[in-house]
């Protein structure tokens, strides 16, 4: 049944994109902008002990700032890298959604897009954790994860592990695609984003296939990916666009036939983010009808799915973080329909919004603090502060993880009533497997939103 004041696309977007102010680390959340969930800064991260993983036995980083992941505090340079991508991609989308003060943040007033300067806390970040080599560390860590406390209230020592190949394409393809982005919003900062993209570029070509996984001591999110070339491939397009260089563009020609058969992008699966910028940016390369096409083969086949649907649907992967790919597969949806006009993607995109609100199995709006048409909304997130802060209502504008029919987290004693993967959610803080937020479950989100929310 339909709740009261439904939210429309504009004001979700904004709601969603809100959301990485109260997941910033290093600083306070005062009440003007945090309202009841404000809070004392947590996790200065200037003394940042080096793991021997890093590559270095001793000594400390500075690595203030950035957004905490999830749920929990560590910060993952592989994650970041996709979910800049998609705020970039919303940015690029509707600017006018994210102009001056529509965020209420601190930077509000400052006479910039808030959407860019919420991002510009995150690539602040991820700038300190490229070495002098060009190469990037993979995350800032505990060596466990802490208990369900306030940010202020983890003590525990900061690390700075891994350095890889796949941490540092992505870290090149986000600042590469900044550089573009922010070219007329600060043309100093876009320069050092270029200058760093292309260093982390020429350590790749060097260092092309280490791989990470965590060290016996730490037993924090791994995001291992054994498969590089789809982050060499989204890094050559950034720079290739941001450059016009011929050993980009080249190699970005030679690739592009292996990932023209498009599916949702994923923080292992970046490839189809390049053929996002590839069919929307400047033609630098000569392959924007191509990659046009390859959006548009996509939501078609997403219509024929959802047109054998009984919820009209298209297909999903009930795994960990299924909303993710609902909203990325709707983002993608509504790219094909700025491309053609075609309405049909437009219905099946307003099944996806409807989905994510609550006309789902499980009667669940699954974005934290809206009404939504479902019943409910998610109140016992698996997110320290909401679950530490003694308020009874979550931090707004998350969307958790949603069913998971692989039940992750049944081993640790969490129930799933219902078995069945599209009802396999359940709203208890303990359900990380369900009921976890993320930074790159959130971004296509408001992507999605920004998209839907254009004429």
């Amino acid at each position: 049944m339909l709740c009261a004041a439904v939210p429309n696309a504009d004001e979700l977007a904004r709601v969603l994109a809100k959301s990485y102010y109260y997941q910033r680390a290093s600083q306070s959340l005062d009440p003007q902008y945090a309202g009841q969930w404000s809070r004392p800064a947590g996790h200065p991260d200037t003394l940042v002990a080096f793991h021997p993983s890093s590559g270095r036995n001793e000594g400390f980083l500075s690595s203030p700032g950035g957004w905490y992941d999830a749920g929990d505090y560590n910060k993952y340079v592989v994650n970041a890298g996709i979910s800049v991508a998609s705020l970039l991609m919303a940015y690029e989308a509707a600017p006018e959604l994210f102009a001056d003060r529509s965020l209420n943040i601190p930077e509000s007033g400052n006479g910039q897009n808030d959407l860019l300067d919420e991002v510009k806390y995150e690539l602040d970040w991820l700038k300190t954790m490229q070495d002098t080599d060009g190469g990037v560390y993979v995350k800032i860590t505990t060596k466990n994860f802490c208990g369900m406390v306030m940010p202020e209230d983890d003590k525990l020592q900061r690390w700075v592990v891994g350095k890889t190949t796949t941490s540092a394409l992505d870290f090149c393809a986000t600042m590469a695609m900044a550089s573009r982005v922010y070219g007329s919003y600060d043309a100093a900062y876009a320069a050092d984003c270029l200058s760093r993209a292309e260093r982390a570029w020429r350590w790749s070509v060097e260092n092309p296939a280490i791989r990470y996984s965590n060290p016996p001591d730490i037993l924090t999110g791994e995001y291992g990916d054994g498969q590089m070339s789809d982050e060499f491939f989204w890094a050559a397009v950034e720079l290739a666009v941001a450059t016009g260089g011929e050993e980009y563009k080249a190699y970005v020609r030679e690739h592009f036939p292996q990932y023209a058969n498009l599916r949702e992008p994923s923080w292992p699966f970046v490839a189809p983010l390049g053929i996002m910028t590839l069919a929307f940016a400047e033609d630098v390369c000569g392959l924007q009808a191509e990659a046009a096409e390859s959006v548009i083969a996509f939501a078609r086949r997403s219509v024929a799915q959802a047109e054998q649907s009984p919820e009209g649907m298209p297909d999903i992967n009930f795994n960990w973080g299924s909303n993710s790919g609902v909203a990325n597969t709707g983002a993608l949806i509504l790219c094909a329909y700025r491309l053609t006009g075609d309405k049909a993607f437009l219905k099946v995109a307003e099944a996806v919004s409807n989905y994510l609100l609550g006309d789902n199995v499980t009667g669940y709006c699954f974005i934290t603090g809206i009404e939504g048409l479902g019943e409910k909304t998610p109140v016992n997130i698996h997110h320290r502060p909401s679950a530490a802060d003694g308020i009874a209502a979550p931090v707004p504008g998350f969307l958790v993880g949603g069913p998971n029919g692989a039940h992750n987290d049944a081993h640790e004693g969490v129930v799933y009533p219902d078995p069945r993967p599209a009802a396999s959610y359940v709203d208890i803080t303990e359900s990380y497997a369900s009921n976890e937020v993320a930074i790159n479950w959130n971004a296509p989100a408001v992507l999605f939103y920004a998209l839907y929310a254009q004429p």
